[in-house]
């Protein structure tokens, strides 16, 4: 059974021809208006009806001549359109049939007709007293607009888009009265229904990409002009192009996705744009269809510098490009913004092609990513810096960069060292537009005395709270795992380089591969001004998936800075080279990344402790079970002291390292705590920003910190020996240690080395103190424990063999508390456990 008529739609004709007597063919003519019956009375019998209406006697049911009646030649009778009754616009019936009448014949197949399309009868009619709907018929080859009537009704300064006597408002009478023409809404959504996609509403038009918008030069929301007001006789206003004046009309929609597009018109074949190699049309925007000669509106120009790709579709801007074209677009002076973290997915290709086409006065600012920033530093690149970190941890253990300690111990450049979620919460008020954000937690530290940290009163809690204004790059370079032709990048390993692209004014990215298509990017294509494929390029630092960082070429770079004269390794490595192919080719390319070291083997029971033991067992039992642990950045010893109240005694723990793992599985100790292939093997992930946030929330139970310097009010320091303007010697920075430590409620202090250096009676530089939150500060050493209380650490235990004398004279402030409790002796399931985890013993030599 044919489907009811659409809703306010004007009825098909019939083209069936009804016979009676010997009727002639069927010839159209036109519907005049259908009889009523009268409004009261009686109710006349049914040949007094029938006659009325003016139909003959004797006549089938439902055929009939005088007043609507279709007229035939030869006295033939076809069924009449009956009025529904309500009213309505003229035209709005449907043909009926009575019962007794023969069935009616399907029409024969015409030229031009569908398959399956032949019979366009009238639906069958309803029942006499049902309203009539007042949506519109569908089309038959064209798709209705899905702009939902509340929609339009309500867009701002725009009335009901009334066509009809008032379809589009279902709670106004059908006839109630149209609105004149003048005062009517300029959009009309039978006219906006031939636009594909989200595109053909203005309000929608973001929701599509330029490459999906309609062509034929018209773009919703360019070249537009005002709508045209309505004319007489109540038809609707229409979208007016500027060029073509009144007369234009967009053009029917375009195919569905994949499918083949369609000929522009009589003549004029379709015009296929190629897509790229490898590609397929399936599941990819269709190719846009324009008539011969047209030039299309939207057609982007390409960006300057940009290499041609002759695999992107025509129009689109290419963003991929080669090492030296991505590096051409950092301008002198420019503020930059390097990815990755410590040695992990440094963008050391980017860097090195800077340095060979002599970029000078850039200025740096970032998360702790130390070896691009020496390297622009000793290269004599970089004019300014701003840090949290310079210091990394590898094989041969902890270094701060070499050559900036030496440039700022000696005063060649300026330089600015923060905590760093100020620069964290810098790059996020960048990226949200906003002139600030609050940036608590170091407020206690000597950090704001040093900057001038600017800060705002706090009107709900009081006192007054630091804020970080916006850091806004010019330029974010970034190495990725991999990038799509579209500009996209994936990475694997997330630190902040997200924060950084939405900061920054764009991405200058290197990829270890460039595919056709990207599923799931991790920075759109939108934030991405160039791409290249340049394998290896994060070497001599690791990426994560590919290679590992190279100790060896780490050694040599560092014995070279160490010696003074960077020159020589500069051109060896970075000036000699033509391209960075040449680089690794001379440095014997990057290594194979081997799987996580297994566990070792237990050692022999009879050997005694030693300090590093004690140490690590220490660290261990300040953890309880079910406590949230974090370990921060050059933090080996940390991250094994976890593992080992894993095995021992906190078998609940979670554990978040600062690469962002979430309970990693720790078979083995790993000379470093930024290992990525800690990601590999963990119950989640969390980014360097989430890190801070969890602090924040209170949801951290403990956190290890370390210091160059631990005073008797339990302040540490990690910053500068000396004068901060000029110091003696350059310290590392705090890293995130001076905010997090405000949020933590267990502070756990490791120092390996117990000695008048180290725990002195004042600190140079007050980098973290003392929060009220803190529950509980100790400080665990290689002879002894320490406890806060009351403001002042005191002895809790010295460890088995050390004399108090000897523990008086190698510590700089006077120790108070139980000068005879002993620290009790790592037990045989807590050294079989450390044994298994460090076979190697790096723990010796880390300590």
């Amino acid at each position: 059974m044919p489907p009811p008529a659409r809703p306010g739609a004007r009825a098909i004709r019939s083209r069936t021809s009804a016979t009676w007597s010997g009727t002639s063919t069927a010839r159209r003519t036109t519907t005049g208006t259908s009889g009523r019956s009268a409004p009261g009375g009686s109710r006349p019998c049914a040949s007094v009806r029938r006659e009325r209406r003016g139909e003959r006697p004797g006549a089938p049911a439902g055929l009939r001549a005088g007043a609507g009646a279709q007229g035939r030649r030869g006295g033939g009778l076809r069924p009449a359109r009956r009025a529904a009754p309500g009213g309505g616009a003229p035209g709005a019936e449907t043909a009926r049939a009575e019962p007794g009448d023969p069935p009616r014949p399907a029409r024969r197949a015409r030229p031009g007709d569908r398959a399956g399309g032949l019979d366009r009868r009238a639906p069958e009619p309803r029942p006499r007293g049902d309203r009539v709907s007042r949506v519109p018929r569908r089309h038959p080859r064209r798709r209705q607009s899905r702009v939902a009537d509340a929609l339009l009704r309500r867009l701002p300064g725009r009335g009901p888009a009334d066509r009809s006597g008032g379809e589009h408002e279902p709670d106004r009478p059908q006839g109630a009265g149209r609105t004149d023409g003048a005062a009517r809404a300029g959009i009309d959504r039978h006219h906006l229904d031939r636009h594909p996609g989200p595109a053909r509403h203005p309000l929608l038009a973001r929701a599509q990409p330029a490459p999906l918008r309609g062509d034929g030069g018209l773009r919703v929301g360019a070249r537009l002009a005002a709508a045209r007001r309505g004319g007489p006789g109540g038809r609707a206003g229409a979208l007016r192009h500027v060029d073509r004046g009144d007369g234009f009309r967009r053009r029917p929609h375009a195919p569905a996705l994949g499918a083949p597009p369609r000929h522009g018109g009589r003549g004029a074949p379709a015009h296929v744009v190629p897509p790229a190699p490898g590609r397929t049309g399936a599941g990819h925007a269709a190719a846009h269809r324009r008539r011969a000669g047209r030039a299309r509106v939207d057609r982007p120009v390409r960006a300057a510098g940009a290499d041609a790709d002759p695999g992107r579709r025509g129009g689109v801007v290419s963003r991929s490009t080669t090492l030296a074209g991505a590096a051409a677009r950092v301008a002198d002076g420019s503020l930059v913004t390097l990815g990755g973290f410590q040695l992990n997915r440094a963008p050391m290709a980017l860097v090195f092609e800077l340095l060979r086409q002599g970029r000078k006065g850039l200025r740096i600012v970032g998360p702790p990513n130390p070896l691009p920033l020496d390297l622009l530093v000793g290269a004599g690149a970089a004019s300014e810096i701003e840090f949290g970190f310079i210091g990394f941890q590898f094989e041969d253990g902890f270094v701060v960069a070499p050559q900036v300690r030496r440039a700022i111990e000696t005063g060649a450049i300026r330089w600015r060292e923060r905590d760093v979620y100020e620069i964290v919460q810098g790059l996020r008020a960048a990226a949200l537009g906003l002139p600030f954000l609050p940036a608590p937690g170091a407020e206690a530290s000597d950090y704001p005395r040093v900057n001038g940290t600017p800060v705002v009163r706090d009107g709900e809690a009081g006192g007054e709270v630091p804020i970080a204004r916006p850091i806004r790059p010019d330029v974010a370079l970034v190495h990725a795992q991999a990038a799509d032709r579209e500009g996209n990048l994936f990475v694997s390993d997330l630190f902040a380089e997200d924060l950084q692209a939405r900061a920054s004014r764009g991405v200058i990215a290197t990829a270890e591969t460039i595919v056709d298509r990207l599923d799931r990017p991790t920075i759109p294509a939108s934030a991405v001004e160039a791409v290249a494929e340049v394998r290896g390029g994060a070497f001599p630092t690791s990426c994560h998936g590919h290679y590992p960082y190279s100790a060896p070429h780490l050694r040599e770079y560092l014995a070279a800075a160490a010696s003074g004269s960077p020159a020589a390794y500069l051109a060896k490595h970075v000036t000699g080279p033509a391209d960075h192919a040449a680089f690794l080719r001379a440095a014997g390319g990057p290594g194979t990344w081997q799987a996580a070291p297994a566990a070792g083997r237990a050692g022999g029971e009879g050997e005694a402790a030693l300090p590093a033991d004690r140490l690590l067992v220490g660290m261990a039992r300040c953890i309880a079970e079910a406590d949230v642990v974090v370990t921060g950045v050059a933090s080996a010893l940390p991250m094994l002291a976890v593992a080992l109240a894993r095995a021992t005694h906190a078998q609940h723990l979670t554990y978040i390292n600062c690469v962002g793992a979430i309970d990693p599985v720790i078979a083995r100790a790993l000379p470093t705590s930024v290992d990525v292939r800690l990601l590999d093997r963990c119950k989640g992930t969390v980014t360097l920003p989430d890190l801070f946030d969890l602090a924040r929330q209170g949801r951290i139970d403990l956190m290890f910190f370390g210091g160059a310097q631990v005073d008797a009010e339990a302040r540490l320091n990690l910053t500068c020996i000396g004068d901060y303007a000029r110091p003696r010697v350059k310290l590392p920075g705090p890293a995130g240690s001076s905010s997090m430590r405000a949020y933590v409620r267990k502070v756990v202090v490791g120092v390996p080395r117990h000695s008048t250096r180290t725990l002195v009676p004042r600190v140079d530089f007050a980098t973290s103190v003392v929060s009220p939150r803190n529950l509980e500060t100790t400080v665990v050493s290689d002879l002894a424990v320490l406890r806060l209380e009351a403001g002042r650490l005191r002895l809790a235990s010295r460890h088995a063999g050390v004399s108090s004398e000897d523990l008086k004279a190698r510590s700089g402030f006077p120790l108070e508390g139980e000068a005879r409790a002993t620290t009790p002796e790592p037990t045989r399931l807590e050294m079989a456990a450390l044994r298994k985890l460090d076979p190697d013993g790096i723990r010796h030599r880390l300590a």
